[in-house]
């Protein structure tokens, strides 16, 4: 006798076929699986395809020193830097800029001496910073903006999902940023990163006690609030909050409180590549 399939383990995906019919269907969440590849290019063979993708380098001066370019070759072989800008300019080719359709890309090796190598894509329309330390295992989003009208068209998605690609094949576990008001806020609690729940509270009482009772009522601010307090109870020995727990939150009006509360918000962000809770809600987000 068979019983209703347990989706909740699965993650809902919109699909269409041929006929361009949609329909929801449920699929496992994609395995993100360490596989370094002993065949990434060297630094001569790097050099030669950023010449031909046009890529500018910077900082290379600092590899007249023996040490540094050692610890580039190094670096290079679990980071695959060509690939991680092939994946970038594909999406980008598909892009249509209002403002300059032209993309700079340049990879900064200047700090490698200290094994970090930055990546830079940017035009006027956007700009994507990412400091990559293979050895350390982890990346840092410097920096991720694109201008209004690019924002609710997945591009965002896109990009995170071959970043986050890219970085399991490198063995890098761990991404930190900050999470800036206005959006990313928001946007950063919907991919699954977690923040330090004292920080949270910090930032729900500054934002939530500039609203007035008019603009944003008081059994909604208590809602928040409770969503923290009951999380802190039922996890007394964790430290790192999932934001995703407010970011989705409504009030009986249908509302999204939470929204609300988080686009104002600033804090430091994080996501364990390990940790599935977070790769399940990642993908959830990106399907």
């Amino acid at each position: 006798m068979g019983g209703r399939k347990n989706i909740s383990k699965l993650i809902k995906k919109i699909v269409s076929d041929k006929n361009g019919v949609r329909r929801t269907v449920y699929v496992k969440p994609p395995k993100m699986q360490v596989h370094k590849s002993r065949n990434n290019p060297n630094w001569e063979q790097t050099k030669k395809e950023f010449a031909k993708m046009g890529v500018t380098l910077y900082g290379e001066k600092v590899l007249e020193d023996s040490y540094a370019l050692k610890r580039l070759e190094n670096t290079l072989k679990d980071f695959n830097a060509v690939n991680f800008f092939k994946t970038h300019k594909d999406i980008f080719d598909n892009v249509k800029f209002q403002t300059s359709q032209d993309v700079e890309y340049n990879f900064n090796v200047s700090r490698v001496g200290e094994g970090l190598v930055q990546t830079n894509m940017e035009n006027e329309d956007m700009i994507i910073i990412r400091n990559i330390e293979p050895k350390y295992k982890s990346a840092t989003h410097e920096s991720f903006h694109l201008d209004e009208y690019l924002q609710g068209k997945g591009i965002g998605k896109e990009i995170m999902k071959v970043e986050f690609e890219e970085y399991q094949k490198s063995g890098i576990t761990k991404v930190e940023l900050q999470a800036n008001s206005d959006v990313g806020g928001y946007a950063w609690a919907r991919y699954g990163f977690v923040a330090e729940v004292n920080r949270i509270e910090e930032m729900l009482h500054i934002v939530l006690g500039n609203w007035n009772p008019s603009d944003f009522a008081t059994e909604d601010k208590n809602k928040i609030y409770d969503i923290v307090d009951r999380w802190k109870k039922d996890n007394p020995k964790e430290n790192l909050f999932p934001v995703n727990l407010i970011a989705t939150l409504k009030n009986k009006k249908g509302d999204e409180i939470g929204r609300t509360a988080m686009v104002n918000m600033s804090y430091p962000a994080e996501f364990d590549l390990t940790n599935k809770d977070q790769m399940k809600q990642f993908y959830k987000y990106v399907a």
